[in-house]
């Protein structure tokens, strides 16, 4: 119906869509590429989107059928999708697949401020340097958090370790 609605007139183009894109679940690689090239080519649809989750599973379909490979390139369009969701304020990526998580990078260049952050990159550099980039963020996991990675100080003096990087 919403997508009906985007042809009705401007006025109702804007509302339809307001609906679609504001909380986004990509669940398959494919959607998942298909609006992130959405989001990096069409700046109007990307303003919309508030919160994303990036889930990759390695669940079986109902055939009993396991997912296939993640695209080569998967990390690098999402990358550039994320890099134009200037209103991004909750952001969840789960990684459950087998996959490699030491895709930090892929925030690299972000330009959203969150208030939610969950995710199952590794801990690295790229995580590390994108964390520290974050003021707003009120509610954070980190499923790879290592308090003994050298990377850590780069937080000094808003430390993770320290309460003080997060409002209480």
């Amino acid at each position: 119906d919403l997508c009906s609605l985007c042809r009705v007139s401007k006025t109702f183009q804007l509302a339809a869509e307001r609906a679609l894109y504001n909380t986004l679940h990509l669940a398959d690689p494919d959607t998942a590429l298909f609006l992130c090239h959405l989001f990096a080519e069409q700046p109007r649809v990307s303003h919309l989107v508030v919160a994303l989750s990036i889930s990759l599973q390695d669940d079986e379909d109902d055939m009993g059928n396991t997912p296939e490979l993640l695209p080569p390139d998967y990390w690098q369009v999402v990358s550039r999708g994320l890099q134009h969701l200037s209103h991004l304020r909750f952001l969840h990526i789960y990684i459950d697949d087998g996959s490699n998580p030491n895709n930090a990078w892929a925030l690299d260049s972000c330009p959203f401020q969150l208030h939610k952050f969950h995710c199952d990159f590794s801990w690295d550099e790229s995580l590390v340097k994108f964390l520290s980039t974050q003021e707003s963020i009120t509610d954070l996991y980190v499923a790879d958090f290592n308090e003994d990675t050298p990377e850590n100080v780069l937080l000094i003096p808003r430390s993770l370790r320290q309460a003080q990087s997060l409002p209480i």
